[in-house]
């Protein structure tokens, strides 16, 4: 058995509540299964392979809040690493490698950038100098912080350049969605247009749970009357996902038989083809499944969930032959295989339904922030925009669904490092559109009064537009109209 040993400068940096979220992952990005001890001031990460690995740590920035940060890709050696010194270099690395590879590419970068760089990379040298513990540590954040900033302002100038060179570009550009979805919420009045001119598209999920709570029996008026709202304000429609492995979207009398997979798979098609019956005509893009890649509401085996998703699938494609369709994946990242016994990434069952050719037009990739079991940790850009990348490879469509607060219950404290709603769309929704491959953005919840994650809206309980919806339009018209 494998172990990583990696020295905390001070026992409190990393929570009991952090060290389970901690994780080692090959230098393809895929995690192990991992078995994590913390033992005084040190932390050791026990698997069953002895091959180098990245390390993904949950850290609190001070003034940028927690974030998931990687070492480099290390070996096992038997002194321990210093976990700090290590996450910091790791940061840097990331960094300095990127803006060369973008510099390559014909990226010009400004004198501030590099000012920024040279600040991060004094400040790594500091820490690793420093003799004084506190002092270290007191180093090491300043290096981070340094180096988050410098990594804001280079996706910041990449995707400035990114969009003048579109703006150039004689050939057609395909219109890319910004999507959000429609619920029991309906904007009126001045909300509305601010809503229409932010938008281009809409998302209608309906609920399967209340659709056929009994067995045989259909109830679509919920969703019905939300496509209607839809056709009649001309916004680009996907309906789905059809089916959710969560409880909150599966019937009950389901369960009864996710121990007969012929059975399960048999009413999951059903179900999705009298969803596809019932509003085509009116659908740019079926959503035909979410969160079957992890373990869910339906506890079946990896193969059988695999051999699922296909029947679903199918079942579109016997009805709607013709229409786009998407399969979603939650936890892209994949950080969930670290506890659970996992043979297939979300990437790896994607590229496996790809070479089945049933008939998927593209792929959904779901990154809420917030703290559900099924939501993503936060990251840097630069990660994010390595893991957009990886996903291109599989020369598909992508549609990213994106959520985060808007606030946190604490009010000392930002909803994420990235400091606020609006600057998580300010940043995240650019660079999404930003990639070839990327057709479209849809944030997961309009209003804090529609079910769903609380302050995760882009309008308050008191009916009130938040100023992230203002910077949805404003990325609408001025960068990706």
């Amino acid at each position: 058995m494998g172990v990583f040993r990696f020295q905390l400068t001070d026992e409190s940096i990393l929570t009991p509540e952090a060290a389970q979220k901690v994780y080692l992952a090959s230098g393809e990005g895929i995690p192990w299964r991992c078995k994590l001890e913390v033992s005084g001031a040190e932390l050791r990460v026990h698997r069953a392979i002895s091959d180098s690995g990245i390390l993904h740590v949950p850290w609190h920035i001070p003034s940028r809040g927690p974030i998931v940060l990687t070492t480099a890709n290390l070996r096992e050696q038997a002194e321990p690493y210093d976990l700090a010194i290590e996450l910091a270099r790791g940061t840097l690395f990331r960094l300095k490698n990127q803006c060369v590879i973008w510099e390559l590419a014909g990226l010009e970068t400004p004198p501030a950038l590099n000012t920024q760089i040279r600040l991060a990379t004094d400040n790594f040298l500091e820490c690793v100098f420093a003799t004084d513990p506190a002092k270290r540590l007191e180093q090491t954040n300043a290096c981070l912080l340094a180096a988050l900033d410098a990594i804001d302002l280079l996706v910041d100038v990449f995707v400035d350049q990114i969009v003048a060179t579109r703006r150039q570009d004689t050939k057609p550009q395909p219109t890319k969605w910004l999507a959000c979805p429609i619920r029991n919420y309906r904007p009126k009045g001045r909300q509305e247009r601010e809503l229409l001119a932010a938008f281009n598209g809409a998302v209608v999920s309906p609920n399967w749970k209340e659709v056929e709570s009994v067995e045989g029996e259909y109830r679509w008026d919920a969703s019905t009357d939300a496509v209607q709202w839809c056709a009649s304000h001309e916004l680009r429609l996907c309906v789905g996902p059809l089916v959710r492995n969560t409880p909150a979207y599966l019937p009950n009398w389901l369960y009864l038989w996710q121990d007969d997979e012929d059975s399960l798979a048999n009413y999951c098609a059903s179900y999705v083809q009298s969803a596809v019956r019932q509003f085509e005509g009116n659908v740019g893009l079926w959503n035909v499944c979410a969160g079957f890649h992890a373990a869910g509401a339906l506890e079946i085996p990896e193969e059988s969930a695999v051999r699922l998703i296909a029947a679903m699938v199918g079942g579109v494609r016997q009805v709607d032959a013709r229409t786009p369709l998407i399969v979603s994946f939650s936890q892209p990242f994949a950080e969930y295989m670290a506890n659970e016994s996992r043979e297939l990434s979300p990437l790896h069952l994607a590229d496996a339904l790809l070479r089945a050719e049933l008939g998927i037009s593209g792929l959904g990739i779901d990154a809420c922030f917030g703290d559900g079991p099924h939501d993503s940790m936060a990251r840097d850009w630069l990660q994010w925009n390595s893991h957009l990348d990886v996903w291109s490879q599989l020369e598909i469509p992508l549609i990213v669904m994106l959520s985060g607060p808007s606030s946190t219950p604490n009010t000392e404290s930002s909803p994420g490092y990235w400091g606020s709603q609006e600057q998580l769309l300010q940043r995240f929704v650019p660079l999404c559109l930003a990639k070839r491959n990327v057709h479209g953005v849809v944030w997961n919840q309009l209003s804090d009064a529609d079910s769903g994650l609380p302050l995760h809206g882009l309008i308050d309980q008191r009916g009130k537009s938040k100023p992230g919806l203002l910077q949805l339009r404003k990325i609408r018209e001025s960068r990706f109209p």
